[in-house]
């Protein structure tokens, strides 16, 4: 059993589609998301925290459209994906860890505050899964 979430962020750099041997399609989506909180006296957001950066991984179709679909500065929702520690090795020999998803989860084109839901092609992958419905306009 592992840990879910769900984070709302940007995407922070475009992703590029890759291939495995077998000739699947493979894109990570990297997002950023830094917690905030409303100002209850100026009705503005604030960040409380430092920036989290959590890799998303697609597969095959969803991995071929996800340049389009998913730009770098894309405000995104990610659902009941697990949370996972990857620990690796950068260029220069240091042992690094971060954090990414595994298994699936579903990543959605997310209004920005203020805005009115997305319709259509608008919402990415997941579009079957819709997270503002019966919410107000708020994802989840």
């Amino acid at each position: 059993m592992g840990v879910q979430i769900t984070v709302t962020g940007n995407v922070v750099k475009t992703p590029e589609v890759r291939y495995t041997k077998t000739g699947k399609a493979v894109a990570d989506v990297r997002i950023g998301a830094t917690p905030a909180r409303k100002n209850e006296q100026s009705g503005t957001w604030e960040d409380i925290g430092e920036p989290v950066y959590i890799t998303h991984t697609l597969w095959e179709e969803e991995a071929e459209n996800a340049a389009e679909l998913y730009p770098k500065g894309t405000r995104v929702v990610l659902a009941g994906a697990t949370l996972a520690v990857e620990k690796y090795t950068d260029r220069d020999g240091v042992a690094q860890s971060g954090l990414k998803t595994v298994g699936r989860g579903t990543l959605a084109v997310c209004p920005a505050r203020g805005e009115k839901k997305p319709t259509g092609a608008q919402q990415g992958t997941g579009a079957e899964h819709d997270p503002w419905q019966g919410n107000g306009g708020a994802p989840f």
